[in-house]
């Protein structure tokens, strides 16, 4: 009985795989130099703020480029979403956000209290959404990107460029390597920078710099420090 709770447990907390096939590459713009990220956070209310705040990002994103989206978790607050068909992919994010880029989308502790796993299949039922498990990297020109719901999710080594096999329920979480059409990571050797965002943080690395843009810090001031390469 213990161990059926501890497991119902993990379940709520999408310690475990969602176990759903992706149809789609997640990487974007191999070979690039640089891209151009924006970051979104506690965006789902489906408030007349939230739709304030899509509109002046899409400006931005017009104004400066955009290339892809980071959203850092509590997608459809209060209680996530129940199932395919809730509502509010579409009142939420569909139709509240105009930006032709890939959204890449990580679970908050609002997203767990309803279907999360219904929130990685909804990345095969959109052109924009892209969320293949509950923690999943991809490649985004000279980045690599590690999504992980929360710190306790097998936080990766700060400068991998291994597969990353997840220890699941029943196997391992597929790496990124097991999606047609992505970089194989033996091959992205060379890369400089890496960069995991989770609730409530963006970090960043590279062998010379890391930072951290904290959830509800803001402006220059707040991230990060330069710090000297290991071993230096």
């Amino acid at each position: 009985m213990i161990q059926n709770i501890f497991k119902k447990t993990l379940e709520r907390k999408a310690c475990f795989s969602a176990g759903i096939e992706v149809n789609r590459p997640l990487d974007i713009l191999p070979g690039a130099e640089e891209i151009r990220v924006l970051l979104l956070g506690d965006w789902g209310s489906g408030s007349i703020e939230q739709k304030n705040i899509a509109e002046k990002s899409a400006i931005t994103c017009d104004q400066l480029g955009c290339d892809l989206v980071l959203m850092m978790g509590d997608n459809f607050i209060q209680h996530g979403v129940e199932n395919l068909d809730d509502p509010q992919f579409q009142e939420k994010f569909e139709k509240v956000y105009t930006q032709k880029v890939p959204f890449y989308p990580v679970l908050g502790n609002h997203d767990l209290q309803g279907n999360w796993r219904a929130q990685v299949e909804y990345t095969n039922h959109s052109d924009r959404w892209t969320m293949p498990d509950s923690s999943y990297d991809f490649l985004g020109g000279p980045v690599q990107f590690h999504g992980h719901q929360h710190f306790l999710h097998g936080l990766l080594p700060l400068e991998t460029t291994e597969p990353q096999n997840h220890p699941v329920e029943g196997g391992l979480r597929p790496s990124a390597d097991s999606i047609p059409g992505q970089t194989p990571r033996n091959e992205l050797a060379g890369k400089k920078v890496s960069a995991l965002f989770l609730r409530p943080a963006l970090l960043l690395w590279t062998q010379s710099y890391s930072g951290t843009l904290q959830h509800g810090k803001h402006g220059p001031d707040h991230f990060g420090r330069r710090r000297k390469p290991a071993g230096k």
